[in-house]
């Protein structure tokens, strides 16, 4: 049986694939196929006031824990946000999925400035590393390793986000 997330596509891939191939790829989606997904994308984000709102605790085994908010509609989960804190910095995740199924995945790391006393300073931040991605058409992400484990976790998180509890313990799963 195929996985329901046969490709992959990240942005920047796409752009210096296309940029080096002269002629139209099997591989590649077509850009409206792209432009589609990025706009269904910025709808759902930007709908997310209408969805039902979940709140989970993370237990993450980090200095400043984390939160997961989950939002569901009449088709399921639309958007899972995961906010972890470490000492000197926030990771920030964002995966949105369309009929279940996982459409963009989105990674933002913001850095607060720590003095010589190894006080944080949170209203001096800066965006450290960013990285998103769209996932369509049929190409086999589950043959890239790269990108299995932001499946995984897509999957993982939104299953999670369908049972009852607000605690999810992702201690061992972050570290691995």
């Amino acid at each position: 049986m195929k996985h329901p997330l046969n490709t992959f596509f990240v942005a920047c891939f796409l752009q210096i694939a296309m940029a080096c191939h002269s002629g139209p790829s099997p591989l590649l989606p077509e850009t409206h196929e792209i432009e589609g997904v990025a706009t269904e994308v910025k709808a759902i984000s930007q709908s997310k006031s209408h969805f039902r709102k979940r709140n989970f605790d993370l237990v993450t085994g980090t200095d400043q824990g984390g939160r997961m908010e989950a939002y569901l509609d009449e088709r399921g989960i639309r958007i899972i946000e995961l906010h972890i804190g470490l000492s000197n910095r926030v990771v920030s995740i964002s995966y949105v999925f369309r009929d279940s199924i996982l459409i963009y995945y989105a990674e933002r790391e913001t850095r607060f400035l720590v003095d010589l006393d190894a006080n944080v300073d949170q209203s001096m931040a800066s965006v450290g590393k960013r990285f998103s991605c769209y996932f369509l058409g049929d190409v086999g992400v589950s043959d890239n390793q790269n990108f299995a484990h932001i499946t995984s976790d897509a999957k993982f998180f939104r299953e999670a986000a369908l049972r009852s509890e607000d605690t999810l313990d992702i201690e061992e799963r972050i570290k691995g």
